[in-house]
């Protein structure tokens, strides 16, 4: 868009709400997923979507592989409309203060396998106790799937050994976990344990698992 354009643009005409519809068109990458995050219908949010595109002369979004990847000029947007909406709602809006004891919605949670081995009766005693009135869904995941079944099922969180995170989520590590190889000397004749010993011995195992939590 040239500097004549931009000049013809009434920002008191602009309604904020594309904002709002741009940061979980980014977040989900999914116009169906975006229009219940915004409690609209599909088709409210594909009209949204191309205001967003004549406002910023810019597709921002385009469909590939079944997903609305954002375009160049749309990640270099995100992170100020990120910060517009977040000082709009922690610097302008009132806090809502949460009561854990009132809620009554369903926390969502992915789990790998493991991580349901772990975690899953912690998490939900503690979310009982501290909010008796809510819903507790386990939804199995893994490295492979947790994107699209994030998408799917609304998570709120899911937790496992996910090694290549995609760039939409953060993860915060919880522990990590590390296994230790034994073996029995009168089989296995070694006077050092090395790695390169080790590699070679196909009867032991070793791993190190890192757990992280998702948002």
């Amino acid at each position: 868009m040239n500097e004549m354009g931009r000049e013809k643009i009434d920002w008191k005409r602009i309604d904020l709400n594309l904002l709002i519809v741009f940061f979980h068109l980014y977040q989900t990458r999914s116009v169906s997923v975006a229009a219940e995050k915004c409690f609209v219908s599909q088709s409210a949010m594909s009209h949204s979507l191309s205001k967003l595109r004549t406002l910023c002369d810019d597709r921002l979004f385009e469909r590939k592989n079944h997903q609305m990847v954002p375009t160049e000029r749309a990640s270099e947007l995100y992170p100020t409309v990120e910060q517009i909406l977040n000082l709009v709602q922690f610097n302008v809006l009132p806090a809502e203060q949460f009561l854990a004891k009132h809620y009554r919605g369903i926390c969502k949670i992915g789990l790998t396998d493991y991580a349901e081995f772990i975690f899953a009766p912690t998490i939900y005693d503690a979310v009982v106790s501290q909010a008796p009135e809510a819903k507790i869904s386990f939804i199995n995941v893994n490295r492979h799937n947790y994107r699209s079944v994030s998408e799917q099922e609304n998570l709120d969180i899911l937790i496992g050994s996910i090694p290549d995170l995609d760039p939409q989520f953060r993860a915060q590590k919880l522990y990590t976990e590390k296994h230790v190889c034994i073996y029995d000397s009168a089989l296995v004749k070694v006077d050092k344990l090395d790695t390169e010993t080790f590699a070679s011995l196909h009867i032991v195992w070793s791993a190190q698992k890192v757990i992280s939590a998702v948002m």
